[in-house]
This record gives C-alpha cells, sequence and structure tokens, in this order.
C-alpha cells in the first residue's frame, strides 16, 4: 500500500485519507476532539467505554450509522463551509485528514477544513456545526457550547495552531462566527485527562466501567458476537440488580448501570452463575427493522425489500 500523504502543521502532522473507511481506521489510534468532549463529561453522544473498544486492536471498526440529524448536518457541511468561505473570502484545505500531535501522539483532530493563507499554509483550524437554535451560542461566555469550545481547543493542540473559527448555521436561516484563541491553561486540563485515561485504559487493556447509556450497551453488544458457556459473578451484584429492579422506573438509570456491569462481568460467557446456580443469561437475538438510510436512497414503496436483520445479546435475570 501507498503511503498516505502528509502535511505538515506547526506542532503537528496530517495525514490525508482517500476515504473514510481508512480514516475511521486511522482514528483507532488517536483520542479525536469528539473523544474528548465525552471523556471531560460535556457530550454524551459516545460514553468512555464505547471510546475505549474504538481504540484496542482486537476491536472492529464500526461506522455508526448516523442520525437523521447528524446526516444532514454532513449532508450540510460542505455547504455551509463554501458559503461561508465565499462571502469571507477566505481559501481552505478540507480534505479528509488526521492531525496527530508531535508532543502528544495519542491526541489526534479531525478538522472539517483547515484556513490557509494565499502560500497555502495553515493558518486557522475550522469546525462547521449545523445546529437547532442559538440557545447555547449567545447566552454564555464562550459563546457556544462547551463541547464544541473543547474540540476545537483540542484541536488547536494538536496542531500548534493558534487559532480556530467555528462556523454554525442556526435552524437553517442564520449563520454564526465565533473566533476561538488557543487557551493553554484548558489545554492542559485536556492533555492530563486525555493522557490519564490513555494509560488507564488503553495501554493496559482495561476497559472503563459501563454507565448505563446507550452507548456502553452498544459497545458491550459489539465486544463479544459468539457467546458460550457459563461464568461465576459475585453476588453483591445480582442483589443490587434486583434492589433496582425492586425500586421501579425512577431507578431505571441505575437499573441499566448495573445490568452492564454485571454483562461485563461476563464477557464471552451466555449465562451467570453464583455458588454454581444460574442467575441470568446474555443471549443472541436477532430482530429484523427498516434500514432507513437506504431507504432515504432507494423507493419507499418497496420498503420490505429492504428488510435489515440486527443480531444482538438479550440479558435476562433467571
Amino acid at each position: 500500500m501507498e503511503p498516505f500523504e502528509t502535511l505538515k502543521l506547526p506542532d503537528g502532522l496530517a495525514t490525508l485519507y482517500p476515504d473514510r473507511p481508512a480514516w475511521l481506521e486511522g482514528r483507532r489510534g488517536v483520542i479525536g476532539g469528539s473523544d474528548i468532549a465525552s471523556l471531560l463529561g460535556l457530550s454524551s453522544f459516545t460514553s468512555p467505554l464505547e471510546i475505549y473498544y474504538s481504540k484496542v486492536d482486537n476491536a472492529p471498526v464500526v461506522d455508526n450509522e448516523p442520525s437523521e440529524i447528524m446526516h444532514w448536518g454532513n449532508v450540510l457541511e460542505p455547504v455551509i463551509l463554501s458559503e461561508w468561505a465565499k462571502n469571507s473570502g477566505v481559501t481552505y484545505d478540507d480534505r479528509l485528514m488526521i492531525v496527530r500531535s508531535s508532543t502528544f501522539p495519542f491526541l489526534g483532530g479531525s478538522p472539517d477544513a483547515i484556513q490557509t493563507n494565499r502560500d497555502g499554509e495553515p493558518i486557522r483550524w475550522i469546525e462547521i456545526k449545523n445546529v437547532r437554535s442559538d440557545r447555547y451560542w449567545k447566552d454564555t461566555e464562550i459563546g457556544m457550547p462547551e463541547r464544541v469550545y473543547a474540540q476545537v481547543q483540542h484541536g488547536m493542540l494538536c496542531s500548534g495552531l493558534t487559532e480556530a473559527v467555528v462556523i454554525a448555521l442556526v435552524g437553517g436561516s442564520t449563520m454564526i462566527e465565533r473566533t476561538v484563541d488557543a487557551d493553554a491553561i484548558y489545554q492542559h486540563g485536556i492533555i492530563l485527562t486525555a493522557d490519564r485515561w490513555w494509560n488507564d485504559h488503553v495501554r493496559t487493556s482495561t476497559p472503563p466501567a459501563p454507565d448505563g447509556t446507550d452507548s456502553s450497551q452498544r459497545a458491550l453488544n459489539r465486544a463479544w458476537v459468539a457467546p458460550q458457556g457459563s461464568v461465576e459473578i459475585p453476588y453483591t451484584l445480582l442483589t443490587e440488580y434486583k434492589a433496582a429492579l425492586e425500586a421501579g422506573a425512577e431507578c431505571k438509570a441505575e437499573q441499566d448501570r448495573i445490568k452492564q456491569v454485571i454483562e461485563q462481568h461476563m464477557g464471552e460467557a451466555e449465562e451467570a452463575t453464583v455458588d454454581g446456580v444460574p442467575v441470568a443469561t446474555w443471549k443472541i437475538s436477532t430482530r429484523n427493522t427498516i434500514d432507513s438510510s437506504r431507504l432515504r436512497k432507494e423507493v419507499p414503496l418497496l420498503a420490505e425489500k429492504y428488510n435489515k436483520s440486527t443480531t444482538t445479546r438479550t440479558f435476562r435475570v433467571l
């Protein structure tokens, strides 16, 4: 395979990827901007556990099907970028890339584009957002949601660029532009968080505890695809789970968290035991759903033709 083209930045190296699958594989080796927002507790889109499984070598690279909001964001992003650049008179490089920090190689960001000067030299990190409202864009001190601020600080940290611009299309009608300067103190917090998480989990192959979110459940379902056998689990986990179930709907989040902890203990086993007695199962089950992404591209009237089977593992307490 031919080596990928690279682009030098002030304190980082951008690797240019020919397609999305290669780019997804490249993301495995770094903590990205959306990753750091989650690790800092600023975003609930992806859990630390799902981030972990996206980094370890033995996990499959998964390209999650985007939600409707994410889909339209991906569609509109180049349009927003092009319109802003035309109105602002700037030039940019929007090739698919990962910018890996020269100082902290476990950090790597994917800009929506890099603004360049007349000589083609990189000068600003560009982040594009398509949002429903300006709620977090006009009434906050930093002028944007903190998860977005974390992303661009992470990007500047990876690249060595000292300025970023965030362009947000609000409600499909209003464009907001925010300039962000590099914040050394904030970036130091990013470094500490990323370094600790990378060393505690990825380097030691130690997955973080699940948090009960849909993201953690996705990660657990993908981690073991051929369950078999049984495994002993701590009795305390079973009693905690049953207590949470008895507490009712108000403890749903705790029910999900403890269930996922039990599943993590079970790993490749499809049956959990306490003192040799079966107490729970986590077995493969398959359900049929409509592939909505393909349905958008094909003929809606032929929906039955595009039925999609989804295989997962179903957890039950015996």
